[in-house]
């Protein structure tokens, strides 16, 4: 709630001293972020603590654990949704325009992923994935419509205004299809089966977005930031 409430009056300054934003992450949105990721984090501990001592609701707290998941899933990928902006997608390191976006996504994805499974097993790993791709759907739907509900029809966007099905193409849409695959013909255990999932299911592939990072960058950019980001991840695999 601290947060929450911080983070709106923060919010309302930083637009009354730099206007409308132009991207989805400013400070204001990262404080408000943080604190709702750290209540989920809570909520996610708190259940597995009562999982443990074999409290009876095990379903409304398999159910907490889910949800929470689903949530720090989505505000993790939100948080780095500016490396899917076509101004700001790119690193240059050596004269290299890298992708960040496959490290800080696919190892979100990396982590939370086997910690669901570890907690609630395979089956959460796919439910979490069917629950990131109806968000997906109802955001497509609902935040457009709600935009136009609350701007009022005379409302023009002005260029560079986030798009408003901006939220919903920060998410991996092929998550759930590659997680079924996975779980068919390999396993959540096997690293480079997770790896390879979370770097093709990385929504810098999606057609609205490819030509702006990855045509853009090159061919051999591209190669170069999937090598590394195989390698970063690999490591990450191992905590």
């Amino acid at each position: 709630m601290v947060t929450l409430l911080l983070g709106g009056l923060y919010d309302d300054l930083w637009h009354s001293n730099y206007g409308v934003d132009t991207t989805i992450i400013t400070p204001p949105h990262l404080w408000t972020f943080s604190g709702g990721m750290i209540v989920e984090l809570a909520t996610v501990i708190l259940a597995i603590y009562l999982l443990r001592q074999k409290a009876s609701n095990q379903v409304v707290l398999k159910s907490s654990i889910m949800f929470s998941m689903w949530a720090l899933v989505y505000h993790l990928h939100i948080a780095f949704a500016n490396f899917l902006d076509p101004r700001v997608w790119m690193i240059e390191i050596l004269g290299i325009e890298l992708i960040p976006h496959f490290v800080f996504a696919g190892g979100t994805l990396l982590i939370m992923l086997p910690l669901t499974k570890s907690i609630v097993g395979e089956r959460g790993v796919i439910a979490l994935a069917a629950m990131m791709l109806a968000s997906q759907l109802l955001l497509l739907v609902s935040v457009p419509e709600l935009v136009a509900l609350m701007m009022g029809p005379e409302h023009v966007y002005r260029p560079g205004s986030p798009n408003t099905v901006w939220a919903a193409h920060c998410l991996p849409w092929l998550l759930l299809v590659g997680v079924l695959i996975v779980n068919r013909f390999s396993s959540f255990d096997n690293p480079w089966s997770m790896i390879a999932l979370v770097i093709i299911v990385d929504a810098a592939w999606l057609p609205n977005l490819i030509l702006h990072i990855p045509i853009e960058a090159g061919v051999t950019n591209t190669l170069i930031s999937v090598g590394l980001t195989i390698v970063i991840l690999y490591y990450v695999w191992q905590l």
